[in-house]
C-alpha cells in the first residue's frame, strides 16, 4: 500500500500573509497587496487577507489613487 501525504496550502498562505502584514506596516502597500492576493489564490476564503486587501484599497482611495491590480 502506497501512502501519500496530503499537502495543505496553509504554510505558504501563512508566509504570504505574514510578509504582507510586515509590508503593510512598512507602508509598502503595493507589495503587500500582492502577498495578500497570493494568499487568497491558495485559500480563497482567507478572511484576514480579504480584510487587509480592503484596508489597503481604502488607503489608495483616500489618496485618490488607483490600487495596483
Amino acid at each position: 500500500m502506497i501512502h501519500t501525504a496530503t499537502v495543505t496550502p496553509w504554510p505558504i498562505v501563512s508566509a504570504y500573509f505574514d510578509r504582507g502584514f510586515a509590508l503593510t506596516e512598512a507602508r509598502q502597500y503595493a507589495a503587500a497587496l500582492g502577498d495578500y492576493r497570493r494568499a487568497l489564490k491558495q485559500v480563497p476564503d482567507h478572511a484576514d487577507s480579504k480584510k487587509w486587501i480592503d484596508q489597503i484599497v481604502s488607503i489608495y482611495q483616500m489618496l485618490n489613487k488607483a490600487a495596483p491590480k
